[in-house]
């Protein structure tokens, strides 16, 4: 399951809080790692910066905080 996104693949935030609903860009994956003394399979850094604000910063989010955009959730007709 962890397999099904890739780096570059555009995410919609699942988990609640201040990104929830928000589709980014996934910057990079990683496995069996640590991040914020946490460890998982699988990491995803988001790119939740905003523009215009300086305090933002990309994120890593695990696995089921996030779900892939598929073409039909933004209208593409394939």
């Amino acid at each position: 399951m962890s397999e099904d996104i890739t780096k570059g693949d555009l995410v919609r935030v699942i988990a609640p809080g201040l990104f929830k609903g928000q589709e980014c860009q996934v910057l990079a994956v990683e496995h069996n790692t640590e991040h914020h003394h946490w460890f998982a399979r699988t990491w995803y850094l988001l790119d939740t910066r905003y523009s215009g604000h300086s305090w933002s910063q990309p994120r890593w989010v695990e696995r089921h905080e996030i779900e892939r955009v598929t073409p039909e959730d933004r209208g593409v007709v394939e």
